[in-house]
């Protein structure tokens, strides 16, 4: 079916506004035409209905994917938190060692430099 732009679309309705000022009309003849009108819009509204239920099925589908990315993220997220609890956990006792290693050094060391003082 053509479309017409607005403008033209409004020029056609007053043409046909003009060649319905000659006529004389009924109460009938304009209740019948004003009942076309609204079955003209009503059919526009069923094919507009009928897109938005197409974007409700397909914005359902987009909401079960962000359901499934949101669960994939949070599994994620606690993988990285388990790791980081081991690393650091690790990490703490390698610092442990080194610490208490440093210490025993330390300690062997001023005692040997006592040692070497009092000779």
């Amino acid at each position: 079916m053509l479309r017409l732009a607005p403008q033209e679309e409004r020029f056609l309705f007053f043409i046909k506004m003009v060649k319905l000022k000659k006529k004389n009309f009924t109460i009938n003849d304009l209740a019948l035409m004003v009942g076309r009108g609204f079955n003209a819009t009503d059919k526009k509204f069923d094919g507009m209905d009928k897109r938005f239920d197409g974007m409700d099925k397909r914005f359902d589908g987009m909401d079960k994917r962000f359901d499934g990315v949101d669960r994939k993220l949070f599994e994620v997220n606690q993988r990285l938190d388990i790791i980081e609890k081991v690393i650091l956990e690790d990490h703490r006792n390698r610092i442990e060692i080194l610490e208490s290693r440093f210490k025993d050094f330390q300690r062997d060391f001023n005692q040997m430099i006592s040692g070497q003082k009092n000779k």
